[in-house]
Formats: C-alpha cells, sequence, structure tokens
C-alpha cells in the first residue's frame, strides 16, 4: 500500500505530495493533469527507468520523457508498506549522479539486498518487496493495456499469473524453480561455455584425447623406427662377423699353414703311440705280473729254508741233512736269481709302457690346446678327430673371403650412425610412453572429477523435468481454477449477462442465461475488456494483498452500469486500488 509520494522534480512537477488512503480510491482529474506522470512516478520509484535485463543497465525511453527541462534535480520520494514492513523509496533519476536509497521505516535500517538487481543492473525495489520484475508488475498491477486481442494472449497472461499465486504464507513460483535451475545449469556451463566448468572439463577431455591420439601415432611411427633398429642391428652384426673374418684372414691365415703341419705332427704320433701302446697290450702284462709275484715267494722260501738247513747242521752237526738243505737252498736261489732278473726286464717293460700312456696325454693335450685357440673363430662344434678339418674349412672361408675391408668399415660406419639416431627414437618412445602414461593417468583423474559434473547436470535435467510435469499438471487445474473464478467475477461484472467462460482449442467461448454463445473474437470491445479484466482480477486475487494496483483510464469503453458495478467490485477487494481516470 502506497502511504506517500512526492514528487521532489518529476516531468511536470516540483515540490509536490501525494497521500493516498486505503482501498480503492478514484481520482479523477483532467486531461494534463499530471494522472500519467504520477503512475510513471510511482512506477519509476518501484523500478527506476529500467528494463528488465538481467546484470545490466539498460534505461527506458521513459527516462528523456519524464526529465525536467529546468533544473538539474530529477528525484522522488514514496512512503510504501508492504508484507515486509513500512518502506521510504528515495530516487534521483540523472544517469551522472543516479541514487536509490531504501529505508526500513520500522528498523531504520538501510537496504542493501542482492533481490534489488533480480531484473536489472539498475535497483528494482518492487523485486525485493514482492519478487516482480517490472513487466509482471505492469501485467498484473498496472492496467493500462486491458484489451487482448486474442485468446492466445489471455491464456498466456494467465499462465504468467501462476507463478505469483499466493496460498497461505508460501508463494508457487516454478518460474523461479526454473531460473534457479537455470542458474546452477549456467554455473556448471555448457560445452559451448569454454570458460565454464563444464566447459573447461569437456575441452580439458577433448584436449586429452587429442594429445594421447597424437602421441599414440607419435609411438606407432617410433614403434617402426624400432623395428627397423631391430633389422638394423642384425645387419650390423653381420657386417662386423664379416668385418671380424677380414681382420682374421690378414692376421690369422699366415697362422694356419702352421696350425695344419702342428695338427697333422700331433696326428702322426698319435698313431705311432697307439700302435705301440696295442703292441705292449698284446703281449699279456697281466700274466707277466703274476710269475714276478711267484718268483718273489719262491725266493723268499730258499732262502728261509736255508737258514733253516744251516742252523740245523751247526747244532746238530748232521752233514747230509746240511747237504741236502744246502742243495736245495741253491735250486730255490738259482730259480729265485732267475725270477729276479725277470722281474727287473718286465718293470722295464712297465715303464716304457706308462712312458707311452704319458706321451699320449701330453699329444692330447697339445691337440686339445690347438682346439682351444680354433674354438673363437669359428661357430661350428670342435672335435678332436676332426680338428684338421676344421681348421682346413677355416682356412678355405678366409681365403675365399673378397677384400672389402674399407667397404666394409663405411657400411658399419653409416649402420652405427643410424642406430645412434635410432637409440635416441627410441629414448623418445621411452619419454612418450612415459608422457602418455602421465596423460592417461591425467585425462581418467579429469574424468572423475568431470563425473560429477555430468552428474549434476543429470540431476537438474531430472529435476526440471519433474518440475514441468508437475508444472503441466498443475498448470490445468490453475487454469480450470481462475477460470471458474473469472465466470463469478464476469457474472458480477455483467449483471449475470455472461456467467460461462469455455476456453477451446485456441478460442474462448462466453455464454449466459437466455443468450447465443460467442466466441471471443465476436465480443465488443467492451465485453473482450470485461472479460480481460475478470481473468487478471481472479489472477490478482490470489497474489499478495499487500500490492497495490493502478489503472490509468482503464475503463473507457465500458458503459456507466459495467462502470458501476467495476467500481463496486474493486471496492470490495482487499487490496489498494490507485483508479486513475478523467471525468465524462
Amino acid at each position: 500500500m502506497i502511504h506517500k509520494l512526492e514528487l521532489k522534480s518529476f516531468g511536470g512537477f516540483h515540490d509536490t505530495e501525494v497521500v493516498f488512503g486505503e482501498g480503492y480510491q478514484c481520482l479523477p482529474g483532467p486531461n494534463e493533469s499530471g494522472k500519467t506522470t504520477t503512475i510513471m512516478c510511482i512506477r519509476a520509484l518501484l523500478y527506476g527507468f529500467s528494463k528488465d535485463s538481467l546484470n545490466r543497465k539498460l534505461y527506458s525511453d521513459g527516462y528523456e520523457d519524464y526529465k525536467p527541462l529546468q533544473g538539474r534535480d530529477f528525484s522522488a520520494a514514496m512512503e510504501i508498506e508492504t508484507g515486509k514492513g513500512r518502506f521510504r523509496i528515495e530516487r534521483q533519476f540523472h544517469k551522472e549522479n543516479e541514487q536509490m536509497i531504501l529505508t526500513n521505516l520500522d528498523t531504520n535500517d538501510i537496504i542493501e539486498d542482492e533481490s534489488l538487481y533480480a531484473f536489472s543492473g539498475i535497483p528494482q525495489p518492487g523485486s525485493y518487496f514482492w519478487g516482480l520484475s517490472q513487466d509482471d508488475f505492469m501485467r498484473f498491477f498496472c492496467m493500462d493495456d486491458l484489451q487482448a486481442t486474442d485468446a492466445a494472449s489471455i491464456l498466456k497472461r494467465i499462465e504468467e499469473s501462476r507463478d505469483f499465486v499466493t496460498k497461505g504464507n508460501s508463494t508457487l513460483r516454478f518460474a523461479d524453480s526454473y531460473v534457479y535451475l537455470d542458474k546452477k545449469r549456467r554455473e556448471i556451463g555448457t560445452p559451448r561455455a569454454k570458460k565454464s566448468p563444464i566447459g573447461q572439463y569437456r575441452e580439458q577431455i577433448a584436449r586429452f584425447e587429442e594429445d594421447m591420439a597424437d602421441l599414440r601415432a607419435q609411438s606407432r611411427e617410433l614403434e617402426d623406427h624400432r623395428s627397423k633398429k631391430t633389422q638394423m642391428a642384425q645387419e650390423l652384426r653381420s657386417l662386423q662377423r664379416e668385418r671380424k673374418l677380414q681382420i682374421e684372414k690378414h692376421q690369422i691365415l699366415p697362422q694356419l699353414g702352421e696350425k695344419l703341419e702342428l695338427a697333422n705332427r700331433l696326428d702322426d704320433r698319435l698313431l705311432e703311440n697307439e700302435k705301440a701302446i696295442d703292441r705292449f697290450e698284446s703281449k699279456k702284462m697281466s700274466k707277466m705280473t703274476n710269475k714276478l709275484g711267484m718268483a718273489k715267494v719262491s725266493g723268499m722260501l730258499a732262502f728261509l729254508f736255508l737258514l733253516v738247513t744251516a742252523a740245523l747242521a751247526f747244532f746238530f752237526h748232521q752233514e747230509e741233512i746240511a747237504v741236502l738243505s744246502f742243495v736245495a737252498t741253491v735250486f730255490f736261489g738259482a730259480s729265485s736269481l732267475i725270477f729276479f732278473l725277470w722281474n727287473a726286464r718286465t718293470k722295464n717293460l712297465l715303464r716304457t709302457y706308462h712312458n707311452l700312456y704319458g706321451e699320449r696325454d701330453g699329444l692330447l693335450a697339445e691337440k686339445q690346446a690347438l682346439c682351444s685357440w680354433l674354438d673363437p673363430y669359428i661357430d661350428e662344434d670342435i672335435e678332436m678327430e676332426t680338428l684338421k678339418d676344421s681348421l682346413y674349412r677355416y682356412a678355405q672361408k678366409l681365403e675365399s673371403l673378397p677384400d672389402r675391408g674399407r667397404e666394409l668399415d663405411v657400411a658399419i660406419e653409416q649402420i652405427q650412425r643410424q642406430l645412434g639416431f635410432l637409440d635416441g627414437k627410441e629414448r623418445e618412445a621411452e619419454a612418450i610412453q612415459q608422457k602418455m602414461a602421465q596423460t592417461e593417468k591425467a585425462y581418467k583423474e579429469e574424468k572423475a572429477s568431470g563425473r560429477e559434473l555430468e552428474e549434476q547436470l543429470k540431476i537438474i535435467d531430472l529435476t526440471e523435468s519433474i518440475l514441468r510435469e508437475v508444472d503441466a499438471e498443475g498448470e490445468q487445474g490453475f487454469k480450470r481454477e481462475i477460470i471458474s473464478a473469472g465466470e463469478k467475477i464476469l457474472a458480477a461484472l455483467s449483471d449475470g449477462r455472461y456467467d460461462t467462460i469455455a476456453f477451446g482449442k485456441d478460442h474462448f467461448i462466453l455464454s449466459g442465461k437466455d443468450r447465443p454463445s460467442l466466441r471471443d473474437t465476436q465480443l465488443s470491445r467492451s465485453t473482450a475488456d470485461l472479460l480481460v479484466l475478470s481473468l487478471r482480477l481472479a489472477a490478482v486475487n490470489q497474489m499478495d494483498p499487500h500490492i497495490p494496483m493502478v489503472f490509468d483510464d482503464g475503463f473507457v469503453y465500458m458503459d456507466e452500469e459495467r462502470r458501476e458495478n467495476l467500481v463496486d467490485y474493486l471496492k470490495h477487494m482487499n487490496r489498494q486500488i490507485l483508479d486513475f481516470t478523467t471525468p465524462k
């Protein structure tokens, strides 16, 4: 409710004060008496000379229309009572030093609230008081455009009014819910908004995927280098083997003749050694050894018998026994001598036999040393029996090699340079593999962090979908409720001439007792205004009762009877209504 309006310097007014009362007030005035200027001042105090534009300062054309031609002052003030308390609004409208002071008269606090800027970069107390944008306030409470030319525009106004319906102490604001969800969606962002979290996330993911694709391509290229390196390494080993043979041809080939002669000599001596050993083994050395043992035993027995006989002869003087014993002793002694000489000869033969084996071992050791000398130069397994053949084949191989040492050196140097380059590429491949692992790890971490944003977007979309389903269901019920209330208002304003409002596919149909049904396009201008006003009043009756209504010659097309009915209805509304009109 507006208590007082102070037009300090506004339009053609200077230091003018207007006081308003409660309920319906008819404020007649002749043409050019300032009715429209007064209404514009109320509107400018509540919303400034602004256009609804979130976070932007956009000025309406009214700024220049109502700016005083004389003086530098362009200001006004108003005291108003709302559901939040009693307030004083003071505004200086000049753009150069624009200022708005909103004071809570109950607490003497200066109000600074973000809801003042909910719909514009210019502060709007109407937004703070009632949550209404300037367009909404003009549509429902500052009615200077009653006429709606078709059913679609009327239906749109009904749907829009639903956002401000008050039920008890709670306001059903589906539009606010959509705005809030849209705000949250903008905070998360869209893929097109690259500076938003989701935009940055998806751009980062795309960058990671692009980097990983590039790294994979580089890795595949470097894998080709690695395969080429393996092939070239094999080629290098082959060339190095050939180069080694070239070196051996000049260094080892002269020695091979001597080694072959040595091998031949060793084989000849081993052959002679084998023959000598075979001869000794054919003489049955084991039997000679047995006879040698028997000779030793016989000699010992003869010597013992000689001693016994000599003792008997000496002690018992038995000459015959002594003679026989002596003869026997001589016989056994001669036998022992023969066997002793045979034993000495046999020992010499055994010593020679063992020396032959020692010689064979020495020859074999020399041959083994020759095998060990040859082994590093050839790839085949070397055996004692085939040593000469191996030496011969190796010599033939070296002799058959063409002399291209310089050519091999150049080829080896070139391959080594290429391998050095490929070694660098392999290190690069390892670095790329490491970078790819790091990128993949960062990609997974970014995916995990972005998954939360994706989930939030899904929740927002799901919430909005559910709200819209509920909104759509409630919309039909709200339409029926508003149309039902509008029917009662229309019946009162038309003296019962029209008491039924039906909504077809794209039009309204009005009907009444003993009257034909008419489409909205068939109505007179007065009846069409009455239809629009009835539906708007039906919606306004469910809104905040502290919001004042303002009419500016809103009923010019109504006859006296309908105007009286309307005024009578407005007087019974629990709301301040300022009806600026031109008397006839």
